[in-house]
């Protein structure tokens, strides 16, 4: 409802898909129709976020001289089945086939996933631990599709996505795409630059896209992180912490930053059994995911001078404001409420309901 020209060219993707793909493989792709609306519905900020820095880039590359710039190569992180990145090669196809070759913004798209099969066994591999990439190897796509077998949690995985991706184009990755071009020397490298996506990254996934922004900002020119949750209720009493860019943060603060420096009070006074005395309410929960959400992943995927442009939650236009406004205002009135309970000395439900027994 709220893209309906991208709804419309969406469609016309999915009749065109319906009518070239093989049962089998179209049977795979949908499972069912409620999930195939969901996915489209959850991309769609994320692709309207991206076409308009695709036409600000355009616009300036026509206004300046800028034919040695190269061409923009998507990478999607955690891609799974790799839908979003099919959307992509068929939505922005125009931006790949162009007369000019100084005009073609798009290179190719890359699909990062732990469960993709390693370079050289079949590509219809299917035993539940690997995807079948048939769907990628054994057709044409308008913008090149590739998978890379990669785990982002692992942090040698950030040192391999900057030297066979971020520092160089994709035609050097380890994968040995084109591998008979000779790999030249860091100097004489052309410049690459990366659009990073990351759509349903799990937990402490998000952290990681945050922190390949911040180490390759020069490569990363525009980025956009939809977290799919925050780290686990389990990691909630754990003595780990997390630091990205200027930020140092325990899952507690993630989960509670209202009421943290209070969290701290009780275990400072109560020791390590003070940690399980920490119970917060659902609604103070809730707003929190939001405050954390808009604070952690937008904020910190900024910082170390970056350059590119981060969307940290879902790529819609003023997002960001509305969930801060709102995370406020619900901050405000549970305070209130708890003041005016606490003034009155009333009780709470639980207490009302023995009273009643």
């Amino acid at each position: 409802r709220d893209y309906p020209e991208l709804t419309k060219k969406c469609v016309a993707i999915l009749n065109d898909w319906y009518k070239r793909f093989p049962p089998g493989l179209w049977s795979r792709l949908i499972k069912r129709n409620q999930r195939l609306i969901k996915e489209i519905n959850e991309y769609a900020p994320l692709i309207d976020e991206l076409t308009l820095f695709l036409e600000r880039e355009r616009a300036r590359e026509l206004d300046v001289d800028s034919s040695n710039d190269a061409q923009f190569t998507i990478v999607d992180l955690c891609s799974g089945f790799g839908f979003l990145a099919m959307l992509l090669s068929e939505l922005f196809a125009d931006w790949f086939f162009v007369h000019k070759p100084a005009l073609r913004m798009m290179r190719d798209i890359i699909l990062v996933d732990r469960m993709w099969p390693q370079h050289g066994e079949p590509t219809t591999r299917d035993d539940g631990h690997h995807i079948n990439r048939e769907h990628v190897d054994n057709y044409v796509w308008p913008i090149p599709l590739h998978t890379l077998k990669m785990n982002i949690k692992k942090k040698r995985t950030l040192q391999d996505l900057k030297s066979y991706v971020f520092e160089s184009p994709v035609s050097w990755t380890r994968r040995g795409i084109d591998a008979s071009e000779a790999c030249p020397s860091a100097e004489t490298r052309p410049k690459a630059r990366v659009i990073l996506l990351g759509v349903h990254l799990c937990g402490t996934l998000s952290l990681r896209a945050c922190q390949m922004v911040n180490e390759s900002a020069d490569a990363v020119a525009f980025a956009c992180i939809k977290p799919c949750c925050l780290p686990g209720r389990k990691q909630l009493y754990s003595k780990c912490y997390y630091e990205l860019g200027g930020h140092r943060f325990s899952t507690a603060q993630v989960y509670f930053p209202l009421s943290f420096a209070d969290y701290e009070a009780r275990r400072a006074a109560k020791g390590d059994d003070g940690d399980k005395l920490w119970n917060p309410r659902r609604q103070e929960l809730r707003k929190s995911r939001h405050t954390a959400e808009d604070g952690m992943f937008a904020e910190g995927a900024k910082e170390d001078g970056s350059k590119g442009d981060c969307d940290g939650s879902d790529g819609e236009s003023g997002h960001h404001e509305q969930e801060a406004e709102l995370a406020a205002e619900m901050s405000e009135r549970v305070a209130g409420a708890g003041q005016a309970v606490a003034a009155e000395g009333g009780e709470t439900r639980r207490e009302r309901k023995r009273k009643q027994e």
